[in-house]
């Protein structure tokens, strides 16, 4: 995104060049060179599309690796197929901070489950691959890893005693952080930057900014978005809704799940959530290795969104182990031991704390915080009632054959009347927020295309506006 240097005003934009790091932009910037494609658009597309396959390939394997039954893992790819999917907000990096997330997820799980120190190693290299968001994903990985460990305990110092095999692991790692900074050098090299809008330190966001800069969108009447599905303050960050099922079962898992590997994603969740307040949790989440650097912390609905799929994925998957053994769905897992006590106190006081320092930050933060709520138009309107409708009928049909269910006890009855709801919650959606994207007439059409068209487009040694054609240039691009 912003490669087109009339966004930048003919300067590298660093922050958004760094992600063209990752290999499904390499190669198809490397094939459009060779073959003389000039359209990067189409190019971008087409990484993109790479870019939501490499996300849903890693859910896949993570989700057979987390859970037992075939049946939550087609739910909870199928509820991954939404992740980063309105085109409107790739400019703002929103699949970027999510693709590797999972294939990193089950990479770490299964160097732990195999006790196989390699797999946290090629997990490790691909870090560098998300640049600028590489500190939240470090912060949600040991998080999950720290209670792995609990749940598969092996000398994890290993690591460091080298075999060829981890020599392997090790010269990835070292490889990929060597390029990374070979490329970082390149772009910086002969930039001189003058003034900084994010008031940085070098690559450093001072604490107040990093609080604050990212607009922290899930303040308490954004939470009305993230759970219904409303239109809010603006369309770039709403885009995070998971469905009401996804949060049905994220909380159900919450209540009932007691297991260490749960614990990890549930409290990576949590963080995560009081990350986006821009509280006291986010303050602590500041001294983590690497979150210095984020200052968009308003930007992590997607991390969220991918976290609350898989909690809803622990918590289906118990439901689907009570309904099958005859047990009564609302029962707490057979605890032994107070480690097991400990993890649902921890989860709750975590939970707790959240829900305070969400309401201190609404109340420090509300100056800056977007004003007013978004008319619901017919579209927005249609597609709730659907919704509703949806779930409605899902209830209904459930008291009326829930004695014929009871003798069945087959979890598969319970899929299909889980992805109906699934299915029409996301794609009503999707479809009024789509309908409410901004159209542009024939003549603005026709006054942007120009521009695109250029080739090769003018490039500016200093950012600089010298002319009202410049300038009217610059609001004609940020308009497409």
């Amino acid at each position: 995104p912003l490669w087109i240097p009339a966004q930048s005003l003919g300067l590298s934009s660093l922050p958004y060049l760094l992600v063209l790091v990752k290999p499904p932009k390499l190669m198809i910037l490397t094939l459009g060179a060779w073959f003389g494609v000039e359209d990067s658009l189409w190019l971008f597309k087409i990484a993109i599309l790479m870019d939501q396959w490499i996300l849903l390939i890693g859910i896949w394997l993570l989700a057979r690796m987390l859970f037992r039954h075939p049946a939550t893992v087609f739910l909870v790819c199928l509820a991954s197929l939404f992740l980063g999917l309105p085109w409107l907000t790739q400019c703002l990096l929103m699949l970027e901070i999510i693709s590797l997330l999972p294939l990193q997820m089950y990479l770490v799980v299964r160097g732990c489950r195999e006790r196989q120190s390699v797999w946290l190693l090629i997990a490790g290299g691909l870090l560098p691959f998300s640049a600028y968001f590489a500190g939240i994903q470090f912060f949600v990985l040991f998080i999950v890893f720290m209670a792995l460990r609990k749940a598969y305990p092996w000398p994890w110092r290993e690591i460091f005693r080298f075999t060829p095999v981890r020599w392997a692991g090790w010269g990835w790692v070292l490889g990929v952080v060597g390029v990374y900074l070979i490329f970082l050098i390149a772009l910086i090299d002969g930039a001189e930057f003058v003034t900084d809008m994010e008031n940085r330190l070098g690559p450093l966001v001072f604490l107040q900014k990093y609080l604050t800069y990212g607009h922290n969108d899930l303040a308490t009447p954004r939470l009305l978005d993230l759970i219904a599905g409303l239109k809010g303050y603006h369309l770039t960050v709403i885009v995070e809704y998971p469905g009401w099922i996804v949060l049905v079962l994220a909380v159900y898992a919450f209540l009932h799940v007691r297991t260490w590997v749960f614990f990890g994603f549930g409290l990576a969740t949590l963080a995560v959530l009081g990350i986006t307040a821009g509280g006291g949790i986010a303050a602590l989440a500041y001294g983590f290795p690497g979150m210095q650097v984020l200052s968009h912390i308003g930007q992590l609905g997607g991390i969220l969104h991918l976290l609350l799929i898989l909690c809803a994925g622990f918590g289906l998957d118990f439901l689907f182990r009570q309904w099958k053994r005859g047990r009564p769905l609302w029962g707490f897992v057979a605890v032994s031991g107070p480690r097991r006590h400990w993890i649902g106190i921890v989860l709750t006081v975590v939970a707790g704390v959240y829900l305070i320092d969400q309401a201190v930050s609404y109340h420090i933060h509300a100056n800056i915080l977007p004003q007013g709520w978004r008319d619901q138009d017919t579209v927005w309107m249609m597609a709730l009632a659907a919704r509703v409708f949806a779930c409605a009928a899902a209830i209904a049909w459930w008291l009326w054959k829930r004695n014929h269910l009871a003798l069945s006890r087959s979890p598969h009855r319970l899929t299909i009347p889980l992805t109906l709801v699934l299915l029409v919650d996301l794609i009503g959606f999707h479809i009024a927020l789509n309908a409410d994207y901004p159209r542009l007439n024939h003549r603005q059409q026709l006054e942007i295309m120009q521009i695109f068209s250029r080739s090769p487009v003018n490039f500016q040694s200093q950012r600089t506006l010298h002319t009202p054609a410049q300038v009217r240039d610059r609001q004609y691009f940020s308009l497409g």
